[in-house]
């Protein structure tokens, strides 16, 4: 007995009787990832003497398949918490494993019940953001210059956007390998107003007592910040310091004077690499 095929399909497309028959046209190439991969085709109608007519004429009960699921879509790994939520039905909120630069890699999905799952990075040591005021009732030392002169009473101005904020998992932009720094989802403010991530800033005559500070650490997980990334000020003015440690996955920043912060390169985002190594 012959074995029977993968993939059958009716092949009566019309009766006799109706002096209409469907006739389909050759299955167009697979369009999509993996298993969510589809195809499609083109269905016309004709009478029994083989002239094209309008589709409505054709019986709509005996219309063959328009869309198809490709057979032959190869297994792949999920590349995004999207793919876990549309390929597998995921819905639960968690740690997976994505595929990323041929590497699986931990992240953390949340709003898997939702049909934009975003991803975030586990921070397993203390990231903060801080953009300093008197307000915030304590300081941030940078010399014994400064606390002997006592900049922090030295106020130019008030600014409205000071706070300091802390970080438990930053947001991921899959596509783009970068963080999402004003993403405040897994972040708790302690005083003020949150502060995006990697972001610093005071508002003191003196730029070289820098009282605005951040703290990015991504020991801990397979990411570190990639040589790309650089920080900015929005005037200029600003004097920043930024310090580079444990190959690149600890960044440590102090910013301020005249009023200005400092935070990622908006044009190149704050840029992430993966280790290669298993």
């Amino acid at each position: 007995m012959a074995r029977r095929p993968r993939q059958t399909e009716k092949c009566n497309y019309g009766h006799c009787s109706d002096g209409f028959v469907w006739r389909p046209d050759p299955w167009l190439q697979c369009e999509g990832r993996c298993q969510s991969a589809k195809q499609k085709r083109k269905l016309r109608c004709y009478t029994l003497q083989g002239q094209k007519v309008p589709n409505n004429k054709c019986n709509p009960s005996m219309k063959p398949q328009k869309r198809r699921r490709c057979s032959n879509s190869p297994k792949c790994h999920p590349e995004s918490c999207l793919d876990f939520h549309s390929l597998q039905n995921r819905k639960d909120d968690g740690d997976y494993q994505i595929y990323i630069k041929g590497r699986m890699i931990t992240v953390y999905c949340h709003g898997m019940n939702t049909r934009n799952p975003q991803e975030y990075i586990n921070l397993t040591e203390r990231n903060f953001a801080v953009i300093y005021s008197s307000a915030l009732n304590f300081k941030i030392t940078s010399s014994d210059s400064c606390l002997s002169n006592d900049v922090t009473n030295e106020c130019d101005c008030s600014r409205n956007d000071y706070g300091y904020t802390e970080y438990f998992k930053v947001a991921l932009n899959r596509t783009s390998l970068t963080l999402i720094t004003d993403d405040f989802t897994f972040s708790t403010t302690f005083y003020g107003k949150p502060v995006p991530y990697a972001t610093a800033g005071d508002c003191f005559r003196r730029p070289t007592c820098p009282q605005g500070a951040f703290s990015v650490s991504l020991k801990g997980t397979d990411f570190y910040v990639a040589s790309s990334a650089k920080w900015m000020s929005n005037s200029g003015s600003i004097h920043a310091t930024i310090h580079r440690t444990e190959n690149d996955q600890v960044i440590h920043g102090k910013c301020g004077g005249f009023c200005d912060t400092c935070g990622p390169d908006p044009k190149l985002g704050l840029a992430l690499d993966v280790f290669m190594f298993t």
